[in-house]
């Protein structure tokens, strides 16, 4: 059994020099093309680079290993993935308990970070950090699950009020990636627990706009993220079959994967759209893709800040996206690109029809867009995370085994 000692030291010296994190994520793996992993993999880089020692509690190691830093060191837990089962991104893992507290008692963390409400590693850290009196972290990814299809809505509904409920109370600091975020965990678990806004980042020098002004060709619409269903790819496909019948030169490129690729690309031969629909899978290179696109389309029913949109807006592109909170916290309507409701048919095929018959409303939506992207860097977002673990007041850990 580990005990905690109420013994206080002070904070490391020199920004982050000294300071020891141990941080849960669940699916650490940038061949994963999530959000949340991919956000934390950008900021642990530059909190090792700021002289940070960060350990992190995964349950997908291997592909990890593409993040490794000298000062930055992956462990990975048992797990069993069941997102091709469910369509949504899910696993069961066990151990991450265990491994946690052999992690404290071995790396004496001066805090603890999680990422995600969802994540089980997250549920790990929480017990960890309440027996331990290690200091904890918690950063949230999503807000809202209102557009969710039944019966996964009262699931994540459930989710919040028991695990949820749960994580928020045992942190210290809570960390939300938008102003909707930070909303939604105020709703939901109340203020007792202080709520941090720092907006996920976008990397400028690899994100751009292309060199040449597209002209002259088909109109490209593209979708970039995992094909699960709060993602939304069967709505596109859907709306592509009826926006083809009105404007022919038109194509959509989808680039990602995951458990619904088949369904859509069986969905896409029904509705006569497989010639000009290319299901391009998981790519390493997704800022050569966005250069060749007019179009990014988000037709997500639940967000936090997502990247995808983060990236097309750095990379000029025109956006379509849904009217939830993670998308209008970075899409101001008929400003910065069009928002339409994540229920609504029509409107999305509307909103794209709109975009593809009138390239100077493209222009001007893209270019608003791309100046907005400005606000938004890593380096930025690993600053003001590292600003919050700082701020809880690191321990020089204190614990002995029984």
């Amino acid at each position: 059994m580990i005990e905690s000692l109420v013994e206080r030291a002070e904070a490391p010296t020199d920004g982050a020099d000294g300071l020891r994190v141990l941080a849960f994520c669940d699916y650490y793996d940038p061949s994963g093309g999530g959000g949340a992993e991919r956000v934390a993999a950008e900021v642990y880089r530059r909190l090792a680079d700021r002289g940070a020692h960060v350990t992190v509690v995964t349950t997908a190691g291997a592909a990890a290993g593409m993040w490794t830093h000298e000062r930055l060191r992956v462990v990975q837990t048992p797990t069993m993935d069941l997102t091709r089962a469910l369509g949504l991104q899910a696993s069961v893992t066990w151990g991450a308990a265990r491994t946690a507290t052999r992690l404290v008692s071995e790396l004496r963390p001066h805090v603890l970070h999680a990422n995600s409400l969802q994540f089980q590693t997250s549920v790990a850290a929480a017990r960890v950090a309440r027996r331990a009196g290690v200091p904890l972290v918690l950063t949230a990814h999503i807000a809202g699950f209102e557009a969710l299809d039944q019966p996964w809505r009262s699931l994540a509904h459930a989710h919040e009020r028991t695990v949820g409920r749960f994580l928020a109370r045992r942190s210290t600091r809570v960390i939300a990636v938008s102003d909707g975020v930070a909303s939604h965990i105020e709703r939901r678990f109340g203020r007792g627990t202080p709520i941090h806004v720092v907006p996920n980042g976008v990397d400028h020098q690899v994100f751009h706009p292309p060199a040449a002004t597209r002209q002259g060709r088909q109109v490209q619409l593209m979708f970039v993220g995992r094909l699960v269903a709060n993602k939304g790819p069967d709505r596109l496909v859907e709306a592509f079959a009826v926006l083809r019948d009105r404007q022919r030169d038109v194509g959509l490129t989808v680039i990602g994967d995951g458990p619904m690729r088949g369904f859509l690309e069986r969905r896409a031969r029904e509705l006569g759209v497989a010639d000009a629909l290319t299901f391009m899978g998981f790519s390493d290179d997704v800022a050569h893709h966005l250069r060749s696109a007019d179009v990014l389309v988000r037709p997500s029913l639940t967000e936090g800040m997502p990247l995808a949109l983060l990236e097309a807006m750095a990379s000029r592109l025109c956006i379509v996206a849904s009217d939830v909170p993670g998308n209008a916290s970075l899409i101001r309507h008929d400003d910065t690109g069009l928002l339409v409701a994540p229920d609504d048919a029509v409107a999305l095929v509307s909103a794209l029809e709109r975009v593809v018959a009138d390239p100077a409303l493209r222009g001007r939506l893209a270019a608003a867009a791309h100046e907005d992207a400005d606000k938004y860097s890593w380096d930025r977002c690993a600053q003001q995370t590292l600003d919050v673990l700082l701020d809880v007041g690191p321990l020089r850990h204190p614990y002995v085994e029984d």
